[in-house]
């Protein structure tokens, strides 16, 4: 989604900061062919949310980057039937792994799973639980 919102903004040349595009007259002699001075200590609303999108858009491919399991591959390197994709499921409504969604399912970084033990890892678990992965999958991504 915030990909989508991206490629809108950056589409749209009305839209960037700054532009004059979008004014009224095309060269009448009018105050509408004249640049709309910008005040340097104040920010615009739209420039913060496109810089925000920036970021979690960022966010999302370092995530997204990484090797990621499925909820069956998750019950697999816990030594469960493949079948059981429910422990998967209890591990991130716990908050103990972050799961962010990707279309209709969610997708499980592969690293905090320790396959020799079938368990999630300790720290890995405790930052996650901390930091409110259960909340915010997203907002806990490295930047």
């Amino acid at each position: 989604m915030i990909d989508v919102v991206v490629s809108e903004f950056t589409g749209r040349p009305e839209m960037h900061p700054g532009s004059q595009s979008g004014d009224r007259s095309a060269g009448d002699g009018t105050d509408a062919d004249r640049p709309h001075p910008r005040r340097p200590d104040r920010r615009r609303p739209r420039d913060d949310a496109i810089a925000q999108a920036e970021i979690e858009q960022a966010a999302r491919r370092h995530i997204l980057d990484r090797p990621m399991l499925t909820a069956g591959q998750v019950a697999a390197v816990l030594h469960r039937p493949a079948a059981d994709r429910n422990a998967a499921s209890r591990l991130r409504t716990a908050g103990k792994v972050v799961a962010p969604s990707v279309g209709n399912s969610y997708r499980y970084p592969a690293f905090p799973f320790h396959e020799a033990t079938a368990s999630v890892r300790e720290a890995v678990a405790a930052v996650n639980m901390a930091l409110g992965a259960v909340a915010d999958p997203w907002g806990i991504a490295p930047r």
